[in-house]
C-alpha cells in the first residue's frame, strides 16, 4: 500500500469513529438526576433558618440595641424564613412540622423585634419557644 492509501485509511476511520460517538451520545437516553425531595429540602431550610436564628440572636440579649445590626439580622432572618416557608408547602408530616416551626420563629422574630424597637428586655419565653421550634423539626 502506498503512503497516501494509508493516511486516506486512517482519516476515514477517525471519521467513522467520530461519527459513531456522536450518533451513540445523541441516541442514548438522559441518565435521570437523583432529585431531593420536597421535604427534605423543607427540613434543610427550616432548620438552617432556627439554627441562624439560634446562633445569632444571642448578640440582643439585651439593650441597648445596636439597631443598625439588628436591621441586618432580621433582614437575614426573615429572608431564611420565608426560602423555609417556600420550601414547606408539601403534605408531608416533615414540611407540617417545618411550617409549624417557621410560624413558631416567625412569632419569635416578631416579638424580638417589638422588644428591640421599644428598647425593653426580650421575651422571658425565648428559650422556650427555641425548644418548640426544635422539637417541631426533629
Amino acid at each position: 500500500m502506498q503512503g497516501s492509501t494509508v493516511v486516506k485509511l486512517l482519516i476515514a476511520a477517525a471519521i467513522a469513529f467520530f461519527a459513531w460517538k456522536w450518533w451513540t451520545a445523541k441516541n442514548q437516553p438522559a441518565t435521570a438526576k437523583p432529585s431531593t425531595s420536597p421535604a427534605v429540602n423543607c427540613q434543610f431550610e427550616a432548620r438552617s433558618a432556627a439554627d441562624f436564628w439560634s446562633s445569632n440572636v444571642t448578640a440582643f440579649k439585651g439593650p441597648p440595641y445596636d439597631m443598625g445590626s439588628w436591621e441586618e439580622f432580621k433582614s437575614h432572618i426573615d429572608d431564611r424564613i420565608s426560602r423555609a416557608e417556600g420550601k414547606c408547602s408539601c403534605g408531608d408530616d416533615d414540611c407540617t412540622h417545618g411550617k409549624e416551626a417557621m410560624t413558631e420563629l416567625r412569632i419569635a422574630v416578631n416579638e424580638m423585634d417589638a422588644a428591640v424597637r421599644s428598647g425593653g428586655e426580650p421575651p422571658s419565653d425565648l428559650v422556650q419557644r427555641a425548644e418548640r421550634i426544635d422539637h417541631a423539626l426533629r
